[in-house]
């Protein structure tokens, strides 16, 4: 009888990040380490499933709090467009998360 392999939450994050290496440049690639290691550092999620608008834009006030000294406010709105893709790619997931970043949505801006 074969022993049932337990999967560290940070196995599971990892697992569904798996992408086609052939269809994914460096830019690509790096945007979804970032997203994916910010879900794993800073919130409790195991399943893309489970991302929420509120997570992306805890992930904005992440850099914003560290003056985007990793990366730059444009390369954080391109990392959160490029994850937004990459959700509506996989087919498990029903609901994808969607940042209106226009100047229409203020009240998001001014609680940055």
């Amino acid at each position: 009888m074969g022993a049932l392999r337990e999967y560290s939450r940070y196995e599971l994050l990892l697992s569904q990040f798996q992408m086609n290496e052939m269809a994914v440049n460096d830019n690509v690639r790096q945007a979804l380490e970032r997203i994916r290691d910010f879900l794993y550092e800073h919130t409790d999620i195991h399943y893309l499933v489970f991302v929420r608008e509120q997570n992306l834009i805890s992930y904005i006030k992440y850099h914003c709090k560290h003056k985007f000294e990793k990366v730059s406010f444009i390369q954080v709105v391109e990392d959160i467009k490029i994850f937004i893709r990459f959700l509506e790619h996989k087919t498990d997931i029903k609901r994808v998360p969607s940042i209106d970043f226009s100047l229409q949505n203020l009240n998001m801006w001014l609680h940055l």
